[in-house]
């Protein structure tokens, strides 16, 4: 009888974290600063992360607990990803002096891409990234997406127009922190 109760506890506690693990509390999307890729010249992606109140996502400097967000990046030939930059994160101190850097609401991570110079004007370009992460909250939970951004290479003379998503760009390179 005991241990049909102690199996009974068992199983609602796992449907419990299977359920939360159905949940998405951190929402991501391939996002771009321009409207068009030039050749032989650097575009600009990022990924940005919508995350629930009260959930939160790591910095990837020092942390006690947590990884941060991976790129993952797919990327067609002669098209290279460079390092993600990562915007000033927030001092979060947990119980027992654990100590994290972390991004609540939203972050924006940026990444330069390295158009080649025989990119063709007209041709279409598809971005594919699978990016991981640990959202958490009082609990953490492994998160992962599957992305993708179909971008024109645009004529050099004419250059490419900002898109939509540029004053998105714009705000986390003012929380890019600067050398000293």
């Amino acid at each position: 009888m005991v241990r049909r109760a102690w199996v009974a506890v068992a199983a609602m506690a796992l449907g419990s974290v299977a359920a939360q693990a159905q949940e998405e509390h951190a929402k991501v999307k391939l996002i771009n600063e321009t409207k068009g890729l030039v050749p032989g010249k650097t575009a600009w992606l990022a990924l940005h992360f919508e995350i629930d109140d009260k959930w939160h996502l790591y910095w990837n400097g020092v942390n006690d607990s947590g990884f941060a967000p991976r790129l993952n990046p797919e990327f067609p030939e002669g098209y290279k990803a460079g390092e993600l930059l990562w915007p000033a994160p927030k001092r979060y101190v947990q119980p027992g002096e654990i100590l994290d850097h972390i991004y609540e609401n939203r972050v924006t991570l940026m990444f330069p891409v390295e158009v080649p110079a025989t990119a063709t004007p007209g041709e279409n370009v598809e971005f594919k990234a699978s990016p991981e992460w640990l959202v958490c909250h009082d609990v953490c939970l492994p998160g992962g997406a599957d992305v993708k951004l179909t971008m024109p290479v645009v004529d050099p003379d004419e250059g490419a127009a900002a898109s939509p998503d540029a004053d998105q760009f714009a705000k986390a390179r003012q929380r890019i922190p600067k050398p000293l």
